[in-house]
C-alpha cells in the first residue's frame, strides 16, 4: 500500500483558502524575483569561491547551552505538542432527544485534547461610541465596553492509522458541538487571555480532494463568563 504523508502548511492553505497565510507564501516567490533579477543587474558580481577553506578554529568552551522548550503534551507519533488546546471535563446542558426532546438534560463529558494540528486565531472588538463635533476634525470616542473574544479553532481529524477514516473522533467533536451551554477551555494561550468557557456558534466540516481520510474542521466560538462569577463580582463591597 502507498505510503501517505502529509504537510500541514499545505493541508491548511487546501481546507482553509481564506487564511491571511496564504499571500504570505506568495511573498517568497516575490522575494525570490527580486532577488533574481538584482543579481543579474549586479552582472552576478559577487561570485564566492568555490576552493575548499579551511575551517576555523572555534572554541565553544564554557559556552551553555539552553534547553529548547518542549511541549507539555505529545502526539500518537512521539512528536512534542506546543500550545495543546483542551475541552474540560464536566457536566453540560443539551438539549434532550426522542422522549425527551424540547427539554434541557444534563450530560456527563470527558477532557478532550483537540487535535494536534488544531490552531486558534483570537479577536475581540471593543464597544466605543463616536461623535461629530462641529468644526473640528475628526471624532471624540468613548469606550462603553470590550466586546467577547471571537475565537476561530481550525484543524484536522486524522486517524493515526492513515488509511482509516477519524469516525471517533468526528463523533466525539460532534458530541462537544452539541452541547447547549458554554464550555470550560484549558490552553496557555486561553489562559494568558483570561478565557475559561467558550460558546461553539458554527461548526464547518470540509474535506480535501483525494485525502478522504482526513477531515478538515473550523469551530467558531465566543468567550463567555459564567453567570454567577458576574454576580458574585457585582456584588457591593
Amino acid at each position: 500500500m502507498a505510503e501517505v504523508t502529509f504537510q500541514i502548511d499545505n493541508l491548511y492553505r487546501q481546507a482553509f483558502p481564506n487564511l491571511a497565510s496564504k499571500p504570505l507564501a506568495k511573498l517568497e516567490g516575490v522575494r525570490d524575483l527580486a532577488i533574481d533579477r538584482l543579481d543579474r543587474a549586479l552582472g552576478n558580481g559577487y561570485q564566492p569561491s568555490l576552493a575548499e577553506q579551511a575551517p576555523a578554529a572555534l572554541d565553544f568552551g564554557g559556552v551553555q547551552a539552553l534547553a529548547l522548550k518542549q511541549g507539555s503534551e505529545m502526539s500518537y507519533l512521539g512528536t512534542p505538542i506546543f500550545q495543546p488546546m483542551f475541552f474540560v471535563e464536566g457536566t453540560y446542558q443539551m438539549l434532550g432527544t426522542g422522549s425527551r426532546q424540547g427539554q434541557v438534560v444534563e450530560a456527563p463529558f470527558d477532557r478532550w485534547r483537540l487535535p494536534a494540528s488544531a490552531t486558534a486565531e483570537f479577536n475581540r472588538p471593543k464597544e466605543i461610541s463616536k461623535s461629530k463635533p462641529n468644526a473640528a476634525f475628526g471624532t471624540t470616542k468613548e469606550m462603553w465596553a470590550f466586546g467577547d473574544w471571537d475565537v476561530t479553532i481550525r484543524g484536522f481529524l486524522l486517524h493515526p492509522d492513515v488509511n482509516t477514516y477519524p469516525e471517533e473522533e468526528l463523533l466525539r467533536l460532534l458530541r462537544w458541538e452539541q452541547v447547549a451551554d458554554s464550555i470550560g477551555v484549558d490552553g496557555e494561550m486561553f489562559n494568558f487571555l483570561g478565557i475559561s468557557r467558550l460558546v461553539i456558534e458554527r461548526i464547518n466540516l470540509g474535506r480535501i480532494n483525494g485525502m478522504p481520510n482526513l477531515v478538515p474542521f473550523q469551530l467558531q466560538c465566543s468567550s463567555d463568563e459564567a453567570l454567577e462569577i458576574s454576580l458574585q463580582n457585582n456584588r457591593p463591597q
